[in-house]
């Protein structure tokens, strides 16, 4: 990847700017430095907005601005190192998917649709909360018809020629599609892995080929796959998870990976939680439903330390 690709893929306002140039949907931006700088973009798209570190990945250092006084707040503190960039955008709501795929001299040659629920976004705004991702075994329906046009031609629109590439995607109610965040790597919240399930192959090991030989055999999909992030209540340390003798009874056979929260264990720092559970099964409505079954009866317990 020369370094015009990495600059677009890395740097978030000129992701944006470049989709947007092309005509690819993607949150209106603004990067900021001073106050004249927020409030002209806040007086543009209103409430809420999303304010952002301008490179990087993941969601540790985002925040969702929903009131005047979140606004203010942000502000205050962005102001207390006057040389930091900050990137304010657009949010976007609708229903979150993620687009990843593998691109060879500028051509995408195979894609992995997966649905959150709900959207990371709103995980990190409560930090009880257990969210699911779910891969579904079929992705060639209707509704993911717009993800397939606009993720190749966002790619092109950044000059992505060979890498295996994780977007995510917003289809808003209205019907369309819009492009929150590219990165030139494969996914993380255990989505390497679930492709791998879903699709019974050694994922490391075709990313592995891809980068170093620049050769990748596109492979079926045979199942529909899924993991529960375990987050837990409280603060502190893990004193115990609740229902897990129950879990492993009625839905153990279609767990195919998991780590449990061990007694003890610091509270996490992550959205991930303290802990998850994955399942497959070749038909795709077993598996939201187990997530549903498994984030409704397993609690993580946590307390202060002594």
């Amino acid at each position: 990847m020369d370094e015009d690709t990495t600059l677009n893929v890395r740097e978030k306002s000129r992701m944006k700017s470049g989709l947007r140039s092309a005509g690819i949907p993607c949150a209106r931006h603004e990067l900021v430095t001073r106050i004249e700088e927020a409030t002209s973009f806040l007086a543009e798209v209103g409430l809420p907005m999303v304010a952002k570190p301008p490179a990087g990945a993941g969601v540790q250092a985002i925040y969702r601005l929903d009131t005047t006084e979140d606004f203010a707040s942000w502000l205050r503190a962005a102001q207390a190192n006057p040389a930091e960039v900050w990137l304010l955008e657009e949010f976007l709501t609708g229903r979150e998917h993620a687009f990843d795929s593998v691109t060879i001299e500028g051509n995408t040659l195979w894609a992995s649709l997966s649905d959150y629920q709900p959207p990371p976004l709103e995980v990190l705004r409560t930090p009880c909360v257990q969210w699911t991702v779910v891969l579904p075994r079929a992705i060639d329906g209707a509704e993911y018809d717009s993800i397939k046009q606009i993720g190749p031609a966002a790619l092109r629109a950044l000059g992505v020629q060979t890498a295996f590439t994780q977007m995510e995607l917003f289809a808003r109610p209205a019907g369309s599609v819009a492009v929150s965040e590219l990165g030139a790597r494969p996914p993380g919240a255990q989505l390497a892995s679930m492709i791998g399930f879903s699709h019974d192959i050694d994922f490391y090991s075709m990313w592995a080929e891809l980068v170093l030989l620049g050769t990748f055999n596109p492979p079926d999909r045979v199942y529909a796959t899924g993991t529960a992030y375990l987050r837990g209540q409280g603060r502190g340390l893990v004193r115990t998870v609740h229902g897990v003798d129950e879990m492993q009874r009625e839905l153990g056979h279609r767990v195919i990976d998991a780590r449990l929260p061990r007694p003890g264990q610091p509270a996490s720092t992550s959205y991930e939680g303290e802990g998850f559970i994955t399942v497959r099964h070749e038909n795709t409505a077993v598996v939201p439903a187990a997530l549903d079954r498994i984030i409704s009866e397993l609690r993580v317990e946590l307390v202060e330390a002594e």
